[in-house]
Formats: C-alpha cells, sequence, structure tokens
C-alpha cells in the first residue's frame, strides 16, 4: 500500500489493520487510532477523562507552548467538554481533530 497518498490521515476502528501496520498506533477508549507518520498525536488521561490530538495547534497568546504543553494545559484546567471547546476558541489555533472522553462523555470535533 502506498501509505504517502495518505498523507497526514487517520482512522479509528475497533479492529486491527494490519495493512497500516507502518502507521503509528495509539488507543482511545478501547479503540483503535491509527494516524499516518507525518500526522502529530499526543494523548492526556486521568480516571475521569481522556483527551487525543491529532494535528497541531499554536496558542497566539503563549507562542512558546508546544503541542504537548498546549494540551497538558488543557487536560488540567478544564473539567468539561464545554470548558474545552471555549479554551480552544479563545486560545487556540491550527489544524487540530481534538477528541476527548469526559466522564463517559465522548466528542470528535474537526
Amino acid at each position: 500500500m502506498e501509505l504517502t497518498q495518505f498523507r497526514r490521515q487517520y482512522l479509528i476502528t475497533n479492529k486491527n489493520v494490519a495493512e497500516l501496520e507502518n502507521w503509528k498506533k495509539e488507543t482511545f477508549n478501547g479503540m483503535n487510532v491509527y494516524t499516518e507518520q507525518s500526522l502529530q498525536i499526543y494523548k492526556c488521561q486521568d480516571k475521569d477523562k481522556e483527551f487525543l490530538l491529532l494535528g497541531y495547534w499554536i496558542n497566539p497568546h503563549a507562542p512558546e507552548l508546544n503541542n504537548e504543553e498546549i494540551l497538558n494545559d488543557i487536560f488540567s484546567k478544564c473539567q468539561s467538554i464545554d470548558n474545552v471547546y471555549i479554551y480552544i476558541y479563545y486560545r487556540v489555533i491550527g489544524k487540530i481533530c481534538p477528541i476527548l472522553q469526559v466522564r463517559r462523555k465522548y466528542v470528535c470535533h474537526k
């Protein structure tokens, strides 16, 4: 399979996909998240919430922060999905697909 034709693409599935063995693989709430090698992926989780970021973002108010630092900041400050969206709307820009699970409620926003 010619993988460069799928640059920055991802697949979320409950199955193992042998054809994507050269892609990065992460799990999110029991699902397999496959990402093409050029797509950045970051994850945070605790007992009540799990956040997965696909892509990149920039905080224009704190441009020195990298993707992982921004995700950790959101994770530590936001206790609900609504708070996450407010944070993302007012503080960051970029090409992102955040996938969130807070207290068994799931949202994927692109």
